[in-house]
């Protein structure tokens, strides 16, 4: 590339970015007047906020104790309450209980969902005189030092509406005071017994707190300002992208843009320096709104509560500057990403529906980590958005020590996010369909015609992702059709049908009505067998290494005590099943639906638009969200990219349906086998494959015996690969990766 190229673009964009008012209001003018003016709003609410009166009906007061007395006059004791309380309780007194009141019938309803009274306090009838009885019974059991006849005290009944927010403010306040109260007779009571006071509270609740100073002050800052700063990266990242995409279009000026010496890649880097500069200013533009917002409205309610000034505090300036470091990674992904989706827009009025799904795939990265479980750990900080977001969190909250501990991984993690979403971009504009759809209406009686017309022996890219689409909706709602079983036959017999219904027929289905020849479409052709037997090797010696993945998996991602009850249900299903059940539920079943519908149609059709390392890394995403829980999703993206790898080498499906069957089969053998101690100390192969967890039950594999599996794998695909044809003949259609190849017609 050259760099004159991308910095005459990047200038001709910048230009025609500054003279458009809309996305200099919507991207630069918009952050800086938005948080002032929300914080003036703040301001003049607060005053119109003010504690409302709450109308109170105590019925049954003449069986109230005349010592302590609970009310004077119409009002609360002023022992127990303060004149605030007593000008917002609204007491209306009335000596008898009503009829409908003490049994808490139709007649209470009414009189609180009517708004006539917030809460009713009913004490009953024989209230006084059973605590009179009661402060008997302990002085006589004070001196015979024996228990007298037991006293039950009926307890004042209490009628609320827990909908109704003003019920609810009522009750709090009515039990405050009813708890003091009750306090002055307890200690009554007990000065009675000549016993001290503090026997009734032996010990207190001491609360110590050890958050640092800087730290306690700006721990409302480290929620809300991360989370604000990458969702305006992201919103101005997109506003410009749209514009320099799908306004370009609709101006008629990017025919004249491709026509110049330009090329394609440096066009892309042009656009991605121009949004990522809109981007960057747009985050911090908020980041200085809200600084100086924040410090406005604690330096106004400071004057008013002096303790405002001492619980929130401006983050140190050096943690600003290493949030400029994270928030330019951030930024460029988000550019590279918003800018080969705005590049699929016809038009802006296009581009703008394209915002809604990106917000719904980046608002739950976002928000995770907010959850108080979610911390800044080695797992955490592999996951895209989240980890910068828990990154920027630690650095605010001036936690360096961790901040540095997992600097590099949340860095590597967004770095190879922007490779992959620049790379995107770049296919993208090298796709002339891409960039020059026409507008039309669309029709699905027409489109269906088409499809039928038009098909060849293999499917296309939106075959591939209407399958997945088919797939995922099927597995959601299966999810919720499939019965819980007590038993393995029922348990085994509807989730094999669920495969098969769910998986493997969507993926037959498409490739009948999608393809002249649904056997090519669904590598449906018999490979060398001399192949098959060094597939099943191969996964019998990689399989060491994949439950070591699944392990390392599983320390980086725990997994939840809800998961973990699950699959202990499931194992206890397993115990009574035997091992050729297991094998038709673990290994054919899988091995069938799932290689026909990922390894078959989708990677099948994937591969005449993408190059085959691609089209294989897709596939194995699309197979691993099947898997409902994440640690095994994970470990299926792994394992689904070396069955993809023998399906591009082999040709076939067969390979990989061995492969996927071998694998696990393993897995089934090992969980209905029993391991003894007796047995592993007597066999010496136990003893080279197996070690045991340290606790005597539990074995897993060897290191020995996963590096050696390792190593002979090696071996064992090269000698593979060797037996495939070195220069094999690509498909009719597949292409290079992002590289644009006109569809074949009929």
């Amino acid at each position: 590339m050259r760099w004159s190229n991308i910095k005459w673009i990047f200038l001709r964009e910048i230009r025609d970015q500054l003279r458009d008012r809309r996305t200099i209001f919507a991207i630069l003018v918009l952050p800086v007047l938005m948080y002032p003016l929300m914080g003036m709003m703040f301001l003049q609410i607060t005053q119109f906020v003010q504690e409302h009166p709450t109308k109170i009906l105590l019925t049954g007061t003449d069986f109230l104790p005349a010592d302590p007395p609970l009310l004077e006059g119409d009002n609360f004791s002023s022992v127990y309450s303060d004149q605030q309380d007593r000008i917002l309780l609204e007491l209306t007194i009335e000596p008898r209980s009503r009829p409908g009141v003490e049994s808490g019938t139709a007649e209470t309803e009414k009189l609180i969902q009517s708004g006539k009274y917030n809460l009713v306090v009913d004490f009953p009838e024989d209230f006084s005189r059973q605590l009179e009885q009661f402060y008997k019974q302990v002085d006589v059991a004070r001196n015979s030092q024996e228990d007298g006849p037991e006293v039950v005290i009926p307890s004042p009944q209490i009628y609320v509406d827990s909908t109704d927010d003003k019920s609810g403010i009522a009750l709090r306040r009515v039990q405050k005071v009813l708890r003091q109260w009750r306090e002055e007779i307890i200690e009554r009571v007990f000065t009675a017994g000549n016993m001290p006071l503090a026997a009734s509270r032996p010990f207190e609740l001491a609360e110590v707190d050890v958050a640092r100073e800087e730290s306690r002050r700006v721990a409302v800052w480290s929620q809300l300002v991360p989370y604000l700063i990458l969702l305006w990266s992201l919103v101005g990242a997109f506003y410009p992208a749209i514009d320099l995409c799908a306004g370009e279009k609709e101006r008629g000026t990017m025919e004249t843009l491709l026509s110049s010496p330009a090329g394609r890649g440096e066009i892309v880097a042009g656009k991605l320096l121009t949004i990522m500069s809109f981007s960057s200013t747009t985050s911090l533009l908020n980041l200085a709104s809200i600084g100086f917002t924040g410090l406005f409205i604690t330096t106004q309610m400071a004057s008013v509560s002096p303790d405002v000034s001492q619980q929130f505090s401006a983050p140190p300036w050096i943690t600003l500057l290493w949030m400029l470091v994270i928030l330019i990674p951030v930024s460029l992904f988000f550019s590279g990403l918003t800018l080969a989706v705005a590049s699929f827009a016809r038009s802006t009025k296009e581009g703008q529906y394209y915002l809604a799904p990106l917000m719904l795939i980046s608002l739950p990265l976002l928000t995770l980590t907010m959850l108080p479980s979610v911390d800044l750990t080695l797992g955490t900080s592999l996951i895209p958005i989240t980890g910068a977001m828990l990154l920027l969190e630690a650095l605010l909250e001036a936690e360096y020590a961790m901040a540095l501990q997992y600097a590099l991984p949340v860095l590597g993690m967004t770095f190879f996010c922007c490779f992959l979403s620049i790379r995107w971009a770049i296919y993208q504009f090298n796709s002339e369909s891409v960039l020059f759809r026409d507008s039309e209406r669309w029709s699905l009686r027409l489109w269906l015609r088409q499809l039928v017309r038009q098909r060849g022996d293999y499917p296309g890219m939106g075959a591939a992702l209407t399958c997945v689409l088919v797939i995922l909706v099927l597995r959601f709602f299966a999810n919720f059709i499939v019965p819980s079983s007590e038993n393995w036959q029922s348990f085994f017999s509807f989730n094999i049908v669920a495969q098969v219904l769910t998986i493997a027929l969507p993926a037959m289905a498409l490739a009948v009505f999608l393809s002249r020849r649904p056997g090519r479409a669904l590598r449906l052709s018999v490979p060398p067998l001399g192949m098959l037997p060094l597939v099943i090797l191969l996964a019998t010696c990689l399989h060491p290494a994949m439950v070591m993945l699944g392990e390392w998996i599983q320390q980086l991602y725990p997994l939840s005590p809800a998961s973990v009850q699950m699959q202990e249900k499931i194992a206890g299903l397993f115990e009574g099943a035997p091992l050729l059940a297991v094998f038709l539920f673990v290994a054919v079943t899988p091995a069938i639906c799932e290689e026909l519908a990922f390894r078959g149609f989708i990677q099948t059709s994937l591969e005449q638009r993408l190059k085959p390392i691609t089209a294989i890394l897709l596939t194995s995403f699309f197979f691993a969200v099947t898997h409902g829980i994440l640690q095994q999703s994970l470990n299926a993206f792994f394992g689904g990219i070396v069955i993809g790898l023998i399906a591009w080498r082999t040709g076939s499906l067969l390979p990989c349906m061995l492969y996927h069957l071998t694998h696990n089969g393993i897995l089934a053998f090992l969980a209905t086998a029993t391991v003894t101690k007796e047995s592993y100390q007597q066999s010496a192969l136990q003893q080279f494959l197996l070690e045991s967890a340290g606790d005597g039950k539990t074995y897993t594999y060897s290191s020995a015996a996963t590096w050696i599996g390792l190593a002979l794998a090696v071996v064992l695909a090269a000698v593979l690969v060797r037996m495939t044809r070195s220069s094999r003949e690509k498909p009719a259609g597949e292409a290079d990766d992002f590289e644009y190849v006109e569809p074949k017609a009929g």
